[in-house]
């Protein structure tokens, strides 16, 4: 058995896990005890990600519903990756050539806006169809926590930029 050091994308900590890998396959997840930040510790959601991951009813192809399209009539069926996002690029391009690029909105939440490539990857999708529309859970009244000139910060807060009135790039 290897182990692969890795981490939980579950939310915003991103904590420090080891996957105790077999022939490709994950066997095991456990919390990375020489991580310097995390330190042996990870919840519940994270080392038993590997059930959910795994769990039977997951879905690992797309489905199309077929025939009645009313709430508990039709049928699923499976789809190729392929088609599907072919689909999707043909419905994005009528909205945004008959309603123009801001008709296509994004909203990047829980957890993805705490991936490290996720929210990136959104923004970098979004900007690329002309769309200036990418909303979140967070007012729009609420003071940002971050120190002038951070784009993104750590999960762990800065305590002195929580307690001090002239915020520092710590």
């Amino acid at each position: 058995m290897k182990s692969v050091p890795t981490f939980c994308r579950v939310c915003e900590p991103s904590c420090a896990l080891v996957a105790q890998v077999d022939d490709g396959k994950v066997q095991r997840l456990q919390p990375d005890r020489d991580h310097p930040v995390t330190r042996g510790f990870a919840c519940h959601k994270g080392i038993n990600y590997l059930a959910i991951h795994q769990d039977p009813d997951r879905l690992d192809t797309p489905l199309a519903r077929q025939g009645d399209r009313r709430p508990g009539q039709g049928q699923w069926q499976p789809r190729s990756w392929e088609s599907v996002t072919d689909d999707i690029a043909g419905a994005l391009k009528q909205i945004i050539e008959t309603h123009g690029p801001d008709a296509v909105a994004g909203y990047i939440g829980n957890p993805t806006a705490f991936n490290a490539l996720g929210s990136q990857a959104i923004g970098e999708f979004f900007m690329g169809l002309g769309s200036r529309r990418i909303f979140n859970p967070a007012p729009k009244t609420a003071p940002t926590s971050l120190p002038p000139g951070r784009r993104y910060s750590a999960p762990a807060p800065c305590i002195h930029c929580r307690i001090s009135t002239t915020p520092t790039a710590c």
